[in-house]
């Protein structure tokens, strides 16, 4: 008998236990979050180690803490501090108690209850990492070519895990997410020459990446909405007006 129940308990002590040393040795930044990634794929191989794809479910989560711990660095007050670590072990809790239900066949999984569990922490995720990365770019005077990547990179995976949650394997889906990809990064450069703060610009980021989500997923559902295309396009050339209108060109 697997003690599944177990699982729970461990990922929040594990998760309460990274943040508090996350505020405390931030300098250990590094090894708290290898040894998050360690704990959350022994977790997920735990619950179900006849799948594959087990590795997938631990994925989303250390996305999410990378995240939330990187923007913790730019927040100032203690008390927020807490909030937003408060607020990363809940999401963490919720999160694989629905793998839990998920990856139990004799549970009663409500359908797609975890798709879109994982959509809203992916769109928390764009918000926290877009944030974090302007943050440092504005604090500490890191280029924007030296912070793309590792944006870049970390979109990707998540665009991989939606296309993995949402069972979509055709090359539709593929193109769509390629699109997705390059539209997103291209916000991300623009964005980044506008004289807003990191948070306000982290959320541009955000909003542009729920909207081509969106309007992906109506183009794979064949209910693509006229109304919102134009939407969509008058928001990104608006946009691009405000940067080419507001940056500071020196």
């Amino acid at each position: 008998m697997r003690f599944r129940f177990f699982i729970l308990p461990f990922i929040v002590l594990l998760t309460v236990a990274a943040a508090i040393s996350w505020f405390y040795r931030p300098t250990y930044g590094i090894w708290i979050m290898f040894i998050l990634l360690i704990g959350y794929l022994w977790s997920a191989w735990w619950l179900d180690p006849e799948r594959s794809d087990w590795w997938r479910f631990a994925i989303t989560p250390w996305l999410l803490s990378l995240a939330l711990l990187l923007f913790c660095l730019l927040v100032s007050g203690g008390w927020l501090v807490f909030v937003f670590m408060t607020l990363l072990v809940l999401l963490q809790a919720v999160y694989w108690r629905y793998v839990l239900v998920y990856t139990d066949s004799a549970a009663s999984y409500t359908p797609f209850s975890l798709e879109r569990l994982s959509f809203i922490i992916n769109f928390l995720v764009v918000f926290l990492l877009a944030s974090a990365m302007y943050g440092f770019k504005t604090f500490l005077d890191i280029s924007t070519w030296i912070l793309l990547p590792i944006f870049g990179v970390c979109l990707a995976i998540l665009i991989s895990q939606r296309l993995w949650i949402s069972k979509a394997t055709g090359g539709v889906a593929w193109r769509l997410a390629g699109s997705l990809f390059i539209g997103t990064i291209q916000i991300f450069l623009l964005t980044s020459f506008l004289p807003l703060d990191f948070r306000l610009l982290g959320f541009l980021v955000a909003a542009a990446y729920y909207g081509f989500i969106s309007l992906g997923s109506e183009v794979t559902d064949n209910t693509v909405n006229r109304r919102n295309v134009w939407i969509l396009i008058t928001i990104l050339t608006l946009a691009s007006l405000a940067v080419f209108l507001t940056a500071r060109w020196y």
